[in-house]
């Protein structure tokens, strides 16, 4: 296929999208609170105030699964400590300049202009009077003509939401059409096709996981797979405007606001149907250059999204550099197994360990005290020992299975690798062992699979540990204040649902950033603030 030096995206014809701001995915559920009916501080850090708005974005406007099964009070409690936590983890991150640049740093770009092309949307749209009543009335008469005096009021009203929706479209679109009319953008056709070839790349990779109902879908994390191979032409300029030109890099963040479908996957028509949606892009990049020069990044409803976001970017940041450490061990999953479900762990195990056996307490006391002053367990176990199987191999047992010996099994798999323990009361006698090792019995894969799951859950604990920990120090340095009174007070919506913003001049996002669980902080916190008598 040949392609020209530069492709023209022309204006002449502008896609518009302008939805109600807040839309959500389910539609019979009950609209969410607006932010301007709420304003109580819920909590302070530092000088920053936590409301009760944005209490009511992070987990009514979103889900948060902690609502389901336990009271809402209690939801409530651990949702605000989790965005105080979030505040400090956000502040800390600052602090450090986490973000300033990288990864969160170009999204909040990216977002940015997305937020100030919405506001510079509805401050075009702001005045666009509500429709003629009479007009209202007609419409209603001659599409429900034998609807009855209850009936006819969600009707008007619908009617007229309708109306007044379409002459906002109409207004935008002629602004639109006055601000984008002269303006010429020219694709880099190198680094088009290099975007194109990627993009379907991934997506004929993956195509059984895009189907949509007109072809196949553009998905979330094609941004971060895009952003990885291409990352050396990230700089290189895709579309040259009359500035600056739109950059390979941030085209390829803005797609996180653009569901685009593509009907095919053969590499002409997707190249035709990708320069379409890039119109739509191109047409976004100018709208938010135009709100730039009208200041409405100094907007302070722009300001307080863009830091809602930012802050949880910063936060999650910081808080995954704080977690980060190995792995948990086997050993530590062996002795989580052996907790949780000892009597699966003793069947499905096999240990090793070096013993010495004694007819009494006492002698086993003497024992240890003779290994613990730098005794060697073989020589002792070959003279001492009354387990005679093992004797001959200074006490050693090899792997058998825990079953087997069930008492020294359970004190075996509960044991650190390697530590020296007993006296254990045994039916034969009074044992002091050492741990030398832990294994999954053979045949076992299920067993394997859930001693993968204890490790996986230690690791997780370990982290979330640290975090708590962490948290809890930067709020002893920090001044942080709860207002619980003011917490029961506020009615949240109990069930779950993810509600999407829809952006003027195109593209849409999630209404809010979900809240990170993190609550665990808080009884360290408190317990540092207590003042020993």
């Amino acid at each position: 296929m040949r392609h020209p030096k530069s492709l023209f995206l022309g204006f002449l014809s502008v896609w518009l999208c302008t939805l109600d701001l807040w839309s959500p995915v389910n539609a019979s559920s009950p609209s969410p609170t607006h932010r301007s009916a709420l304003g109580d501080t819920l909590a302070m850090v530092g000088s920053r105030a936590i409301t009760a708005a944005d209490l009511v974005e992070r987990i009514e406007w979103m889900p948060w699964p902690y609502k389901q099964g336990a009271s809402m009070d209690s939801a409530k409690v651990r949702a605000l400590q989790s965005l105080v936590g979030e505040a400090l983890l956000a502040g800390e991150a600052r602090r450090q300049s986490l973000g300033d640049s990288g990864r969160v740093a170009a999204m909040t770009s990216s977002l940015e202009k997305a937020l100030v092309r919405d506001a510079l949307y509805r401050d075009v749209v702001k005045t666009v009077p509500a429709p003629n009543a009479a007009e209202v009335d007609r419409i209603v008469q001659r599409q429900h003509p034998h609807a009855s005096t209850a009936e006819r009021a969600p009707l008007r009203k619908s009617v007229a939401d309708s109306l007044h929706a379409l002459s906002r479209q109409e207004r935008a679109m002629r602004f639109m059409g006055s601000v984008l009319g002269s303006q010429r953008a020219a694709v880099d056709s190198v680094t088009f096709m290099r975007l194109a070839d990627s993009l379907l790349a991934i997506m004929t990779a993956t195509r059984d996981q895009r189907t949509a109902p007109k072809g196949f879908a553009l998905l979330p994390e094609d941004v971060e797979v895009l952003l990885a191979r291409l990352s050396p032409w990230l700089g290189q300029p895709l579309v040259r405007l009359s500035d600056e030109p739109l950059r390979l890099g941030e085209a390829i963040q803005d797609l996180r606001l653009y569901p685009w479908t593509f009907r095919s996957l053969e590499r002409r028509r997707f190249a035709v149907e990708l320069n379409g949606h890039l119109k739509d892009l191109v047409a976004g990049e100018l709208m938010a250059r135009e709100a730039r020069r009208r200041g409405l990044d100094r907007n302070p409803d722009v300001r307080r999204d863009l830091a809602m976001w930012s802050d949880a970017w910063r936060a999650h940041l910081l808080l995954s550099r704080v977690a980060s450490g190995p792995d948990a061990s086997e050993d530590e999953a062996f002795r989580r197994f052996a907790t949780f479900e000892p009597e699966r762990a003793l069947r499905a195990s096999e240990i090793d360990v070096e013993e010495i056996l004694s007819r009494s307490e006492p002698q086993a006391r003497e024992i240890r005290s003779r290994l613990a002053a730098g005794a060697r367990l073989d020589s002792l176990a070959r003279r001492l020992t009354t387990r005679p199987e093992w004797r001959d191999r200074g006490g050693r047992s090899e792997f058998f299975r825990a079953s087997l010996h069930p008492e020294l099994g359970r004190a075996a798999l509960l044991a650190p690798l390697d530590s020296l323990r007993g006296p254990l009361e045994l039916p034969e006698g009074s044992s002091v062992f050492r741990v030398r090792g832990k294994r999954i019995v053979r045949d076992s894969v299920d067993a394997q699979e859930e001693l993968a799951q204890h490790r996986d859950a230690v690791t997780i604990s370990r982290r979330s540990e640290r975090v708590a920990r962490y948290v809890a120090a930067l709020a002893g340095k920090a001044e942080v204040e709860f207002n619980y009174a003011a917490l029961r007070g506020v009615e949240i919506f109990s069930g779950n649902m993810v509600t999407k913003r829809t952006l003027g001049f195109g593209g849409g996002m999630l209404a809010a950033p979900s809240l990170t669980p993190q609550w665990d902080w808080v009884p360290i916190w408190r317990a540092a603030r207590t003042t020993v008598p």
